[in-house]
């Protein structure tokens, strides 16, 4: 069998490179060139999505009327090129030939198939059927009988530009043949232009100068929707209340607006519709004369444009005098005005219309905080935003004077030094307190919160001093916090802090921590050690608490065999002292040796005390027996045997002696009285030999302590008592 069809191929495009590589940027380049051949008819070549339509514009530059033909096009840049937001181009072309079809009326004969077969009788009778993807509906009917393919559904070139059939003849016998059927759809002008980028909104500044572009966040651009035979686009406002003052033209693919007439948001048309322009904007085709019965031509969308408003009007008084009178500084309290009411007013919109009234002097100064007077002022209104615009009137003014203002000190807190050990009245401080108010609310008293019978201030002058006859201790308190009071004559006050710190004074001497110091001297001993130690109560780590020992003359010039050195370690002055080289006992003609010690600061002038060394000579069996202070003997059986000696440290801080005999600790708290006579050698040594007679007496009892209660009590005692074995007693309750 043999089928027999004008068979119609589509179109073909000239081989293309796959990638084009451009820069970024905004241009009318030529991207490409384009070549589109075929056999049917005169080819025409477009974009085939909204997308490369919106990219690209595409100018035919070559077309034939006669086979073969072959259009040529070119394919220029019509949008700006940005890497960020879309690296590849992918462009979508379209060639079709005036076979093409649209808008075809049902029943419409497309083509006619004919089928031939040389058989005879029924084995020869031909029948016709389409076979085509379901995508394409019941578009193309074809008569079994005739072979003959009409258009059976409306047509629409947007949706569908050409179809393919596979035609089938069929015999009697149930041989077939085929034949392959294109159908290409040609466009008509059918559909208006569509707006690209919506929405169309705008800013711009009321003084902006005519002919000025208004700059919209999308470009205005309209293409036309029937892509296959597209016609280039105009621009105008429909007529509205805004047309007035604006324009649109075409730059040949967008419409660029202009301001046409002044702008002015703070009156007439814009004003009213309160800074927004709101109009309409047609896109119309520019179709050709010989189109016949066109289909829609053009399409509308809504145009917003903003007026922002500037700020060019100065606020406006009603009149240019009024006469007042008002109480001071009264919050929302209106002035008395005689006559009309002050009334001013600012055109502008929003911020540019908020003002900020205040009533000056002629010499520019604000009033506030006078006397009662009658005086000539301005009422200046500025605007916030822009100080510099402003307007005045003048208002006579009856200002009334009221306790509106508080006493100021300069400062909210002073800090003082004062020297202590002075009998005589000393100052303090001598700062006086301001009040704006006038007459009697300004007048200002001075007085004094928790002076302690200490300070005393004039309650007229402010001027703070120290009373006579009472004498600052930097030892006792290094620091009082007063509070200075200003009060003014309607019973306004104000404070400020006082914070008087004590200088210190070099006028304690060092303290031995022991009245006396005993050791023995074995027969063998060439490196022999003993250690004394001594505390400044003056202010710490100054000069005037630094203590160095020396060794001073003794008895028989014994000062030169030995050597003291001064350390510090653990909270305390330590003078080491040792033998320079091994004595001679022998010759000695002596059981003891007496050394002089001296412990002086840094002070000026220094101060210094003496402590005597005691070092006996023993053999070793009677350096065991030795105690190092006298211990009155224990009745027999009690703890404290004969043979113990002991060693005492006095804590300053805490207060707290402690007796050490390996392996105890006894602990004793100082009552106020002991606290003071310590730092003399009398009474260190008569507490002492009352620790030695508590530990002694067959009446004590002694608290056991913790290591947490000895450190909480006292921190330099807890690390000499810590040790593996040790316990520690309390001596006195609390």
């Amino acid at each position: 069998m043999f089928v027999g069809l004008s068979q119609k191929y589509p179109p073909r495009f000239d081989t293309l490179p796959s990638l084009l590589q451009y820069d970024e940027g905004c241009s009318n380049r030529t991207l490409a060139t384009v070549t589109a051949r075929s056999d049917n008819g005169v080819i025409t070549i477009s974009a085939n999505d909204d997308a490369t339509r919106s990219k690209v514009d595409i100018v035919q530059t070559q077309s034939s009327n006669s086979k073969p033909f072959i259009t040529k096009v070119q394919i220029n840049q019509k949008a700006c090129m940005d890497r960020e937001t879309e690296a590849t181009w992918y462009l979508h072309l379209l060639a079709e030939d005036a076979s093409n079809l649209k808008n075809a009326k049902t029943s419409t004969e497309v083509i006619k198939a004919t089928a031939t077969d040389p058989d005879n009788g029924e084995g020869g009778v031909v029948t016709y059927s389409l076979e085509s993807s379901s995508l394409y509906g019941n578009a193309f009917h074809i008569d079994t009988k005739t072979g003959s393919i009409t258009v059976n559904e409306a047509l629409d070139y947007s949706k569908l530009s050409f179809y393919q059939y596979l035609i089938v003849g069929t015999d009697g016998g149930g041989l077939n043949g085929t034949a392959t059927l294109i159908i290409k759809i040609k466009d008509i002008q059918n559909k208006p232009p569509y707006f690209t980028g919506q929405p169309f909104n705008a800013y711009i500044l009321e003084n902006s100068t005519i002919n000025s572009i208004v700059p919209f966040t999308y470009p205005i651009r309209a293409d036309d929707g029937d892509t296959g035979v597209p016609h280039a686009i105009e621009y105008k406002f429909t007529p509205g209340k805004c047309n007035e003052f604006f324009e649109i033209k075409s730059n040949g693919t967008h419409g660029i607006v202009t301001v046409k007439k002044s702008l002015d948001r703070d009156r007439g048309v814009i004003h009213d519709a309160r800074g927004v322009c709101s109009m309409t904007l047609m896109a119309i085709e520019k179709l050709n004369s010989n189109e016949t019965n066109p289909g829609p031509s053009n399409s509308t969308t809504p145009v917003v444009i903003s007026i922002v408003d500037v700020d060019d009007n100065l606020p406006e008084f009603s009149q240019s005098l009024y006469n007042a009178t008002v109480f001071e500084n009264l919050v929302g309290a209106p002035l008395t005005i005689k006559g009309d009411r002050i009334n001013v007013t600012d055109v502008d919109q929003d911020v540019n219309s908020h003002l900020h009234l205040e009533l000056r002097y002629h010499n520019g100064s604000i009033v506030q905080g006078i006397k009662p007077v009658q005086t000539r002022c301005k009422l200046v209104a500025r605007e916030e935003k822009a100080q510099q615009l402003n307007t005045q009137c003048i208002v006579h003014l009856a200002i009334i004077d009221r306790n509106d203002n508080y006493p100021q000190f300069i400062n909210s807190s002073f800090v003082v030094h004062v020297a202590e050990n002075y009998t005589n009245e000393q100052l303090v401080l001598s700062e006086k307190a301001t009040d704006k108010d006038s007459g009697d609310f300004g007048e200002i008293t001075y007085s004094l919160q928790d002076s302690r019978d200490i300070f005393i201030v004039n309650n007229l002058t402010g001027v703070l001093t120290k009373r006579q006859n009472v004498i600052l201790d930097y030892e006792k308190i290094d620091e009082y916090v007063l509070i200075l009071l200003a009060k003014d004559g309607g019973g306004n006050l104000q404070s400020a802090e006082v914070v008087v710190t004590l200088v210190d004074i070099n006028d304690n001497p060092p303290v031995f921590l022991q009245s006396f110091y005993n050791d023995v001297i074995k027969e063998t001993d060439k490196n022999f050690k003993i250690t004394v130690s001594a505390f400044d109560r003056d202010q710490k780590n100054t000069i005037n608490s630094r203590v160095e020992f020396d060794l001073l003359d003794s008895p028989f010039n014994m000062q030169n065999n030995f050597t003291i050195t001064s350390t510090w370690q653990n909270g305390e002055y330590l003078g080491k002292i040792s033998l320079k080289e091994s004595l001679d006992y022998g010759k000695l003609n002596q059981t003891t040796i007496e050394l002089l010690i001296k412990a002086k600061d840094f002070g000026s002038p220094s101060l210094s005390s003496t402590t005597n060394v005691t070092l006996s000579f023993h053999s070793l069996l009677e350096a065991t027996t030795t105690p190092t202070c006298n211990a009155t003997k224990s009745p027999p059986g009690h703890e404290i045997a004969e043979t113990e000696k002991f060693t005492f440290r006095y804590e300053p801080i805490s207060h707290v002696m402690v007796a050490i005999t390996h392996p105890k600790c006894y602990v004793y708290i100082m009552s106020d009285t002991e606290s003071v006579d310590v730092h003399t050698s009398y009474g260190l040594h008569k507490l002492e030999t009352k620790i030695i007679t508590m530990v002694d007496s067959t009446s004590a009892t002694y608290v056991t302590m913790s290591h947490d209660e000895l450190t909480s009590l006292s921190k330099s005692s807890a690390r000499t008592c810590n040790r593996v074995g040790w316990t520690t007693h309390k001596l006195n309750r609390d």
